[in-house]
């Protein structure tokens, strides 16, 4: 048999993340990625700032503290990015060091949109209902932080999300976002009472200029003026308990589909076996595995 990122609770249960369901959109995805463990350069670039921008936007909500949040990110990704991105990609450490340090000096800890309760919540909670079939499925997870709105003093999950660029299409695709659902589901879980929905911090992670050229909108060199370059924002997405509901059907539904998968093909000499749907939604455009496909 393979071996790939197939997952079991110390009590044998199968866990399940979102990035999981999500693959389930095409066969061939998921079998590739999350039962084989198969990857791009491309996607570990981005997994890995990403995962580190995680940490420090943890260390910054529970410390305030700019620099240590930005010596924890360079604790989990300088060396890696150095040795692998040239310097001029807009994931190498020094620019994500300025975007982040500039994102830090935008918003100090009490001009957050919200207060918070609780960061960097991990769980693992069943699908199913308590004594139904397929109990050795469960949804796994770490939530950002949980807190609550300035705005109307509900209870929202907070999810931070970097990205290449922040676009109204970006921005509209979460608005039914699985993972959004699903967190949100599961933090009313961990703190027993109603969340209504998520709040999106997004960070774009685009190269900022830095130049000795002066900058036609400031009228000072760009190595000034770069942190006035950062693209973020906050949006508040919310969800009704009947969508929460459908999530955890629809969840269920796909988590047994990637059981059957994971059991059925955990050999990669069975994988021309294995369909790609993806095709027929347009879920190739993103893909790591198009040029795989692409040869039949």
């Amino acid at each position: 048999m393979g071996t790939g990122p197939v997952i079991r609770t110390p009590d044998g249960k199968l866990a399940i993340d979102n990035s999981t369901l999500a693959a389930m959109v095409c066969s061939t995805q998921a079998v590739l990625r999350h039962v084989h463990g198969l990857t791009s350069p491309e996607e570990r670039a981005t997994l890995r700032s990403g995962s580190a921008a995680h940490e420090a936007l943890a260390t910054y909500l529970t410390t305030g503290d700019p620099e240590k949040a930005l010596a924890t990110f360079g604790a989990l990704y300088d060396v890696w990015g150095e040795a692998n991105l040239p310097a001029e990609d807009r994931l190498h450490p020094s620019n994500l060091r300025r975007i982040l340090g500039a994102w830090f000096g935008a918003n100090p800890l009490h001009s957050l949109p919200f207060k918070v309760e609780a960061v960097e919540i991990g769980f693992t909670y069943p699908l199913a209902e308590p004594g139904a079939p397929d109990d050795d499925l469960v949804f796994c997870g770490r939530i950002d932080a949980i807190g609550t709105s300035d705005h109307d003093r509900a209870t929202y999950i907070v999810e931070w999300k970097t990205t290449g660029l922040i676009s109204s299409s970006w921005l509209s695709d979460f608005r039914m976002d699985s993972q959004l659902s699903g967190y949100i589901w599961a933090a009313q879980q961990h703190i027993g009472r109603p969340v209504v929905g998520a709040i999106l911090g997004a960070i774009e992670f685009s190269k900022l200029p830095v130049s000795d050229r002066k900058c036609k909108e400031h009228g000072v060199p760009h190595a000034e003026c770069y942190p006035a370059h950062l693209k973020a924002r906050f949006a508040i997405i919310q969800r009704t308990p009947e969508e929460l509901v459908e999530w955890r059907k629809t969840a269920l539904h796909l988590a047994r589909r990637y059981r059957d998968l994971s059991t059925k093909y955990g050999d990669l000499a069975t994988l021309h076996a294995v369909r790609t749907q993806g095709k027929f939604h347009r879920a190739c455009r993103w893909c790591v595995f198009q040029d795989f496909c692409a040869v039949g």
